[in-house]
């Protein structure tokens, strides 16, 4: 029989991770390796308050229950933090950048511990920021099995914000609680009610080929491979200021969604253009971009996209090229601005077949 593995997100409430411990004893689940995804600021509260030697919780809960901890893998290599372009940990997830990180991370987790067959593998998407648990169900989504349960954990509104409470001890104690109200009062911790809630997800993993499940994907190459190449239309709305490839949607900025959607039409021409060529078209791409912006026009600078150049063109260039990349990975390659010749006759264009575009 394979192992049972934890997989949970962790913020500033380490608290969630002996809660559901307790439920999945409760439920004669207890498990044999646990690893958590959390940022630098939550690995340094996992570290004092739920591994302090001596007095972590984890130690007292599993003491308290009569769990070998001996038995189970639990150790700091087990804590998994996003690390920057840098390469420095995430101390929290605030921008777009941050939350790819975080994806990149949780997804490759997920594909690991689920490559072993006889494995069974607890997601829980308790802690951490809204963000953490969106990219934890999509890896799930992705590479979770049938054997595989994601949760949720519910506690009693009093005992989920106190910082004393960590599990329900064998030996119940009364605690002081801040009630629904914003009063105190003293409760017996046996009041406490938590509930691990399983959540139904459909895994899309039996239809990807062999191939992607055996070295990391990003999530837009996964899904776009259901796509047959045929099927895959490229779709732009310019009131949505919008961008769908392959039934997966991108929101893009709109000055590079001005400029990719003239490359666009020049598909449907047939055009390519040199850097120098491209420029002699500022009006068209300017109209286009105060269709997207509704007259609204803020791109007025010497640099924006109403004042273009060379420069700033092959600075544009790769902004888009890093937005198709991150959403449909490697699939985006036939979508994206390519280059044919050398300089200075280099020319700029897109490779996909002008009948699988689609513009309004």
């Amino acid at each position: 029989m394979g192992r049972r593995i934890l997989l949970a997100l962790s913020g500033l409430a380490p608290q969630v991770i002996t809660e559901t411990l307790y439920c999945l004893h409760q439920q004669g689940r207890m498990v044999d390796e646990i690893h958590i995804i959390t940022t630098l600021s939550g690995k340094e509260l996992l570290l004092s308050q739920l591994l302090g030697e001596g007095g972590g919780q984890y130690f007292r809960f599993c003491k308290e229950y009569k769990i070998d901890v001996g038995k189970i893998t639990f150790t700091e290599r087990n804590i998994h933090i996003p690390c920057g372009e840098n390469g420095k940990p995430l101390t929290d997830i605030f921008t777009g950048e941050d939350n790819e990180h975080l994806l990149s991370l949780t997804t490759e987790l997920t594909r690991t511990l689920t490559a072993e067959r006889s494995n069974i593998v607890y997601f829980l998407i308790a802690g951490g920021r809204k963000t953490m648990s969106s990219c934890l169900t999509l890896a799930v989504q992705l590479y979770g099995r049938r054997q595989d349960r994601l949760f949720h954990i519910l506690v009693s509104p009093e005992f989920e914000s106190n910082p004393g409470f960590w599990y329900p001890p064998v030996q119940e104690k009364m605690m002081k609680v801040k009630t629904c109200d914003g009063h105190f009062c003293r409760k017996s911790s046996s009041d406490a009610e938590l509930y691990l809630i399983p959540i139904p997800f459909i895994s899309l993993r039996e239809r990807f080929a062999s191939d992607l499940l055996i070295a990391p994907h990003p999530p837009g190459t996964l899904l776009t491979s259901l796509v047959k190449k045929e099927d895959l239309r490229l779709e732009i709305s310019l009131k949505n200021a919008t961008l769908c490839y392959g039934g997966v949607e991108l929101d893009m900025h709109p000055a590079r969604l001005a400029l990719y959607t003239f490359f666009c039409l020049a598909v449907q021409k047939q055009r390519w253009f040199t850097a120098l060529e491209l420029l002699e078209h500022q009006q068209e791409i300017a109209e286009l971009y105060q269709q997207i912006c509704v007259g609204k026009v803020s791109a007025t600078s010497d640099t924006g996209i109403l004042n273009l150049n060379v420069e700033n063109f092959n600075s544009y260039k790769s902004k888009i090229k890093r937005d198709l990349l991150r959403a449909f990975g490697e699939s985006a390659a036939e979508i994206l601005i390519s280059s044919r010749g050398k300089r200075p006759d280099t020319l700029y264009g897109i490779e996909i077949n002008k009948k699988r575009i689609a513009i309004m």
